[in-house]
């Protein structure tokens, strides 16, 4: 068990909601928003004609022209990594905001001195057979960087909204597997460092984080960007500190049975506040459809299909080891269990997922791809906060196997009926409506009776169809995915001639070059000491912004983007790069001189 788990999940077994029972029994329309399943349903397609509205010009219109109603639930990130991180703080929160069931992201920020600020992330799902995430990125008409009273669009004729779908820069980052598949990355439950509500979705009175949340709404108030986001049109009791709860820590004197009142007012009564557990909630069933479909397109699991039910039966008398080695062969080993591990890892005693993991390490289902962090490729446990059957929660590898079964159960009428999927958020907050997203998936649950019915039925099934020999490999695709074309958001070119000519403009408006072998040296210096220290392979920064992986690829990006030359040249100027260094004036003109005789062509 993660060490930091227990420690929060001791402190929180000292912690009491002040509110009374009826505290979260304001309906909907009371809040004036509909932050559940009754929200407007909208789609990529829709989002993407809003963006190619003329009328649409900046990312606050965009915001602004989004359905009523819809994409109705948010968060607030502190903290980032993501390409989006410039500027980002407690009080200038990146925003994501998404559909309940989580089809549907977008993420911005707010500030219009970050670098970030004009542009909207999306990720969206496509629902199965495909099942798969895809991504695009709007950029608006946002504060342009000037260079010697040039901007970057007038450098580049561009006035217009621009889209990237499916560019390949997200994949650094969101790809995962053999495949390199997209997936959301989001903290597991009940942590979320660097969110507001970073603890189990709280906001504890007296401390800072709720100080800091107050001030921030302040702020928020008066700012045309945040002022989009569904926030309650009305005073509503408990909602406060929408969308998070707030609440009181216990002492060690609190009286017994609070600690009982506590998780029952929090975690039961209103999922409203329950802003990051939505996120990762929603995100879990998705990723569990990606998975399951990825079983479901695999020549080799179709012909273990039933093998598999029988494990999530736990059926009994039957060793599915040598009925999947028919398959898969020997090099399918006998799969060991993690010791100690917890329901939330598949390769726990308890989650009769065992052999459904090994198997689809087997087809190139990768352990990380069970889960929604980032950078932990050996990791597949992941808590996700789905309510289950018998008070434990529900892992992602049970909704996988309980969505696996349903399609199977579409082709052996044995066992129709005789099972379902669990019902955990709509089941728990049962006066609210959550419905949308537990029709995502659920685990498996049935009656002993049924058990061994459908034992039976799937044995009958093995005997019928049963492999003699391997002749299936593992990689064996029935249905593969079409493929989806990326945008670049560079030119291909190698050669720009218009950008030749903004760039005579602005020497026009610079007067004459200092072009000295000795400045260009100094220049040439300063671009590999701090062009490359952040914008290369060993940058600190996101990998979405290590694109300079080599002195060669720095020079020819620089004679082929003309972007990247303007926001160089004007963040130079401005003094905004290099991040956490002074340049001198005659070290900045050293360095902009250069840049720019490398976009004319000549060597150093």
């Amino acid at each position: 068990m993660n060490p930091l788990r227990v420690i929060l999940t001791l402190t929180f077994f000292f912690t009491v909601s002040v509110y009374s029972k009826d505290k979260f029994k304001s309906p909907p329309t009371t809040l004036g928003i509909s932050p559940d399943c009754s929200e407007r349903r909208t789609t990529i397609e829709e989002i993407k004609s809003i963006a190619n509205n003329p009328k649409v010009k900046t990312m606050v219109d965009f915001l602004n022209a989004l359905p009523k109603n819809s994409l109705q639930t948010f968060t607030f990130v502190k903290e980032t990594s993501s390409s989006q991180h410039h500027l980002v703080s407690d009080q200038w929160p990146r925003v994501l905001r998404m559909s309940t069931d989580g089809k549907i992201v977008i993420s911005f920020v707010c500030n219009k001195d970050s670098q970030d600020y004009g542009s909207v992330e999306i990720l969206h799902f496509e629902d199965p057979p495909h099942a798969r995430w895809r991504s695009l990125s709007l950029d608006f008409e946002k504060p342009d960087p000037e260079f010697k009273g040039l901007t970057a669009r007038a450098l580049t004729n561009s006035q217009k909204t621009t889209a990237h779908a499916d560019s390949k820069t997200c994949l650094n980052c969101h790809g995962v597997g053999s495949d390199q598949s997209l997936r959301p990355i989001f903290h597991a439950y009940p942590i979320w460092p660097g969110f507001y509500g970073s603890e189990d979705d709280a906001l504890f009175k007296g401390e800072r984080e709720l100080s800091r949340y107050q001030q921030f709404k302040k702020l928020a108030a008066t700012n045309p960007c945040f002022n989009t986001l569904p926030w309650p049109k009305n005073k509503v009791y408990g909602y406060e500190e929408y969308p998070y709860n707030l609440i009181e820590r216990f002492t060690n004197e609190t009286k017994p049975g609070q600690r009982e009142l506590y998780l029952r007012k929090l975690k039961t009564d209103n999922y409203h506040l329950r802003a990051n557990l939505k996120f990762t909630d929603a995100f879990s069933h998705l990723n569990a459809q990606r998975i399951a479909h990825k079983f479901l397109r695999n020549k080799a699991y179709q012909a273990l299909a039933s093998t598999l039910a029988m494990e999530a039966l736990a059926c009994e008398k039957v060793d599915l080891l040598p009925i999947i080695k028919k398959t898969l062969g020997d090099k399918y080993g006998t799969p060991r269990y993690t010791p100690d591990s917890e329901l939330n890892d598949p390769r726990s005693v308890d989650s009769r997922t065992l052999h459904l993991y090994n198997v689809g390490l087997q087809i190139g289902i990768t352990p990380n791809e069970w889960t929604l962090h980032f950078n932990k490729p050996t990791e597949p446990e992941y808590a996700t906060g789905i309510h289950g059957a018998h008070g434990y929660d529900t892992s992602t590898a049970q909704i996988v196997q309980g969505l696996l079964f349903q399609e199977l159960a579409q082709s052996i009428p044995a066992l129709k009926d005789k099972y379902k999927l669990t019902r955990g958020v709509s089941g728990f907050f049962n006066k609210q409506d959550f419905s949308c997203i537990d029709d995502l998936g659920g685990a498996l649950e049935f009656t002993a009776d049924n058990q061994n019915i459908m034992c039976q039925a799937l044995y009958s099934d093995i005997q019928k169809n049963a492999v003699t020999e391997m002749t299936i490999p593992q990689d064996s695709l029935a249905n593969p995915l079409p493929v989806v074309a990326s945008e670049t958001t560079h030119p291909s070119s190698d050669h720009n001639p218009s950008m030749l000519v903004s760039l005579d403009h602005i020497l026009k408006k610079i007067g004459p070059l200092k072009s000295s072998a000795d400045t260009l040296k100094i220049g040439n210096s300063l671009a590999l000491t701090y062009c490359l220290a952040c914008h290369g392979p060993q940058s600190y920064l996101p990998q979405v912004y290590q694109f300079l992986t080599t002195e060669d690829i720095f020079r020819k990006s620089v004679t082929t983007d003309p972007m990247l030359l303007h926001r160089a040249l004007a963040y130079t100027e401005s003094g905004r790069m290099p991040i956490g260094y002074k340049l001198t004036k005659d070290q900045k003109t050293a360095l902009q001189n250069y840049l720019i005789k490398l976009a004319e062509g000549v060597k150093k």
